[in-house]
């Protein structure tokens, strides 16, 4: 999933993420991303350790 790929490789804030793989509603990418995941997208990227 490129959007686990971004969140793990740079800082841009999440809705700039959704938009990078063609989201355009930022809250439906949230709810997606939770579905696939388990987890929303800031929290992913907190428990990969981003830096």
């Amino acid at each position: 999933m490129r959007a686990k790929e971004l969140l793990r490789s740079n800082e841009e804030r999440v809705f700039e993420i959704s938009e990078r793989v063609g989201y355009k509603d930022f809250k439906h990418f949230i709810m997606v991303f939770k579905k696939f995941t388990g987890t929303t997208p800031s929290d992913y990227r907190e428990t990969r350790n981003i830096s």
